[in-house]
């Protein structure tokens, strides 16, 4: 990974959680609130680097999340899906995200659905994990 890649986790957190005013879980689900949430999760395998070297100032990176949208009825978390999935990916009339997010050191130049997880039950809860795909360069 590129440097700034907990700055641009955290962004992605707040983003969620401003936009939606649900409870965000790093990585597991949050301490505080009942569904529906969402639990972020950075994908470890996920993206790649391209450019010259691993920190030169051209290098850029396409970082792989998973966000895993939680409820209790079928319907909530679909509902609740949506409005994460807008909150990361909606664009106004001129192509600018209508949530930008932003990083110390990253400029983010995209942010793409890269897998629809379509919805799971587990004991009695809904979920539906979608992955995205943030692509940055170094400021």
């Amino acid at each position: 990974m590129i440097p700034g890649t907990a700055a641009l986790t955290e962004a992605l957190i707040d983003l969620v959680a401003g936009v939606t005013a649900a409870p965000i879980g790093d990585g597991r689900p949050p301490v505080a609130g009942d569904p529906p949430y969402a639990i972020v999760y950075p994908i470890a395998a996920g993206g790649d680097t391209w450019g010259p070297d691993y920190v030169a100032p051209q290098v850029g990176a396409s970082i792989d999340y998973q966000i895993t949208s939680v409820a209790v009825h079928r319907a909530d978390v679909e509902a609740f899906a949506d409005a994460v999935r807008h909150a990361v990916l909606d664009r106004d009339g001129n192509g600018a995200f209508v949530n930008p997010m932003t990083v110390p050191g990253l400029v983010i130049l995209d942010r793409e659905l890269v897998a629809f997880g379509g919805v799971d039950e587990d004991r009695g809860v809904f979920n539906t994990p979608d992955q995205y795909r943030i692509h940055v360069v170094l400021a």
